[in-house]
Formats: structure tokens, sequence, C-alpha cells
């Protein structure tokens, strides 16, 4: 190669348009962070039509070095990669990442009990839903519970003496509400409210019962709205770029907090409790706040003092980002939804 031809090599990979950092994230999140032809690290974004600057979702596939060697590969060599096969690994990759993703959040939101629920938040969001919206999750949630009806059964859910979402003629005929769009069934407008909350029954049995109409709720947005797990978020090299705000999120972890009688709540409206996750690469951790009438009962405070909790959030925003030793420390700031505790449902 000439020095012109040096030059103008140069040149051209400064012309180059970089790839926004968030898009690249959400690329890789898509993907689990694995090459969608062989499920290994080490990753690279392809271009798959070979132009750089067309950053489309479905141009933008995820591949190892050597994959990326293959599908950049000039035309004629029988180990290329070409681009109709990438296309195809991607599609059958991003589906079945997709998938996953979906069933982390069925099984983290499905609970031996229910030890807080965001009554507002969740109506809040469950309002913007359309009714086609609500139609499709009808249909998808009837075939999903029957067969986690299943998995409870072999996982030992059955033990539960609390209300849940087990599939039964209750749990039926209140997913049989959805479609009329009703936010609060007249059910619970007929019995005293929470003096802190219009939304919460204050009698103990319809606190049961409301407690499966918000589990359903929840389930309803995860099948309209894709929960992002924070198993996969973890594995995020710049998180703060990576534009998660507004986003839902399953999240696992220990938590740890000082809880007071819950009938304290108007003296104590407000209750926190320390959120952290861990892996072998990060730890992403989170000061939750709680209102204290959201608590489900004195036994649900325990549990959310010290131990371990599953469940959705509203990711707000990312606080901060260091490094300690091989580690990179998250701290997050989050809206929770619906926690806890015992162990999650395996969903596959």
């Amino acid at each position: 190669m000439t020095a012109k031809d040096n030059n103008r090599s140069k040149a051209t990979n400064s012309q180059r348009p970089k790839m926004p950092d968030a898009l690249r994230m959400e690329v890789l999140m898509a993907n689990r962070h694995l090459c969608c032809v062989c499920q290994k690290g080490f990753l690279q974004v392809h271009h798959i039509n070979g132009n750089n600057a067309d950053n489309r979702a479905e141009n933008l596939a995820v591949l190892c070095l050597e994959h990326h060697d293959m599908a950049t590969a000039p035309q004629g060599l029988t180990a290329r990669l070409k681009p109709e096969e990438v296309i195809k690994y991607k599609r059958a990759h991003e589906d079945a990442c997709a998938t996953h993703a979906h069933n982390v959040a069925r099984g983290r939101t499905a609970f031996f009990m229910v030890d807080y629920k965001n009554v507002e938040r969740v109506y809040q969001l469950y309002s913007q839903l359309t009714k086609e919206e609500r139609l499709r999750a009808v249909e998808t949630l009837t075939s999903e519970l029957k067969a986690e009806a299943v998995l409870r059964e072999e996982q030992g859910f059955s033990v539960s003496i609390e209300p849940t979402i087990d599939w039964n003629e209750d749990t039926e005929g209140i997913l049989g509400l959805v479609p009329t769009g009703v936010i609060h069934p007249a059910y619970f407008t007929e019995v005293e409210p929470h003096p802190a909350c219009k939304w919460l029954p204050n009698d103990f049995p319809q606190k049961g019962d409301h407690d499966i109409w918000i589990q359903l709720l929840v389930r309803v947005l995860l099948t309209c709205r894709p929960a992002l797990s924070l198993d996969d978020l973890m594995k995020l090299e710049e998180p703060a770029e990576a534009g998660l705000a507004g986003r839902l999120v399953a999240i696992s972890g220990n938590v740890k907090g000082k809880f007071f009688d819950i009938d304290e709540y108007e003296k104590r409206p407000v209750v926190q409790t320390a959120f952290v996750a861990s892996s072998d690469i990060a730890v992403w951790r989170s000061e939750l706040n709680l209102k204290t009438h959201y608590i489900y009962s004195d036994t649900a405070a325990q549990a959310l003092r010290s131990g371990r909790m599953h469940g959705l959030v509203v990711l707000r925003d990312i606080v901060a980002v260091k490094k300690r030793g091989e580690r990179v420390i998250v701290d997050f700031s989050c809206t929770p939804l619906i926690l806890g505790g015992g162990s999650e449902l395996r969903v596959s």
C-alpha cells in the first residue's frame, strides 16, 4: 500500500460514523451479550449489509471475533458467513433472548406471598395500555398461568397458604375483568379503603384478593412492556450510557433495612431497605423507598427487613458507577412496583 493509499484508508476510518453507545448497549442486551451464532463472548456489533452508517436494529448483529471475521471476509471464500445466514442466526437468537428475559420476569413476579405492592404506580402504568394490548395479554396469560400451575406444584409453591395467582376459577374470573379496562374492580370499592390509599382495601381478606389483582396487572404489563433482566444489565460496561430510564427491570437480590410496625404509617409513611445484587463482575445496589401502607403485613415487613427479594421495578436513573477491583459498582434509583420473597419460579 502506497503512502497515498494509506492516508486515504485513515481518512475513511476517521469518517466512519460512530455507533451511539446507547444503541450498542441496547443491541448487546437484546442478545444477552452473546454471539448470535455460537453464544460466546468477545463481541462486536456487526452491520449486516456492510454499511456502517446504517444503524437500524434489523441491520445490527452481535458476533464474536471469529464469526465477525467470517462475516466480513471477502465474497467467494467458502468459510464466509453470508448476510442471509447472519440474519437467520440473529432472528433466532434474539427471539430466544426475548423469551428468556420474559420468563425471568415471570419467575420474579410469582411469589409465595406478596410483600410490597405499589398500587398507585401499577394502576397508572396499566391505565396506559390499549384495549388491543389487554386482549392479547389475556390470551397470553391464560396459557402461561395454566403452565405455571404445573410448575408451582413441581417446585413446591403449592405449600403457600397466602393468595397467589394459581390458575383456578377465582384467578380466571379476575383475569376476565382485564378486557373491560377496569382499573379498580367494584368488588374492592365495596369494602373500607385504607386511610392512606383509596385503592387499598383495609380489610385483611380483601387484601389477599387485591394481591391477586395486582399480580395479574403486573403480568399484563409484562406481556405488553417487555422487562429487562437485572442479570443482563450487570454485564453492561457503561450502564450510565445505556438509556435505561423508565425501563421495567426484573430484579432479584438481598435486602436489608429497618422497619417499624406497619400501623405506624402516619408517623413513618416511607421506610427504606437496601437492595444489593452481585455477580462476579458487577454489584448493583439501590435504596428502595417503600410506602409503609403498601407493605402487606408485619410478616412482609420482616421479610423486607432482611432476606432475599424478587420483583419488578421501574428504573429511574444510574446514580453512580465506579470500579472496585475487578467489579463494577453501580448505584441506581428505581420505583418498586411489586416485591416478594421466597424462591423465584423457574420458568423455561
